[in-house]
This record gives C-alpha cells, structure tokens and sequence, in this order.
C-alpha cells in the first residue's frame, strides 16, 4: 500500500462537540475515496453527532468498537463520484 492510502487515527478524547466534529470532518474531507479514519473519542454526545453527520454524508460508519475509557470509531471515506466527460472549471 503507497502512502497516500495509508490510514488515519484522530485522537478527540480532549474535545467536545462541535469541536471534535468539525476536526473529524476536516480531516475525512482531506482523505482519498477507500481510506480509513479511526477516531478515538470519550464523549457520548461527540458520537451521536458523529453517526449523524456521517449519516448525511457519502461516508461509512464501518464499527465502533469500546474500549476502557474510549470507544473507536471507524469510518469509511467515500468521495461523490464525478461525472465522466463533465468539467469542474469554475470561471
């Protein structure tokens, strides 16, 4: 596997929502289509808003897995497809 496919890990277990969303998100939007996001987060309200935002959006919730003190949460990047033959040139 090349680094640009490499998995990420975000540690929030210091943040609250919407913070810890907003980095979540921030980071998922600066992944490739495939790739992996394993999120470390305490915060009870912090998943809920989580397993909506991703919910709306083109992304997988795979698994969330509980830890001792942490759960992780696994999400799936899936980028919108684009359009053969159709051009993103923005005057």
């Amino acid at each position: 596997m090349n680094e640009e496919c490499q998995n990420q890990t975000l540690d929030i277990r210091d943040y609250l929502s919407p913070l810890a969303v907003l980095k979540v998100r921030s980071l998922l939007n600066n992944m490739k289509d495939g790739q992996i996001l394993e999120v470390w987060s305490n915060d009870f309200e912090t998943k809920g808003v989580l397993k909506q935002v991703i919910k709306n959006s083109n992304d997988e919730l795979l698994r969330i897995e509980k830890q001792r003190e942490y759960e992780k949460i696994y999400i799936k990047r899936h980028t919108p497809h684009q359009i053969q033959g159709a051009s993103a040139t923005v005057s």
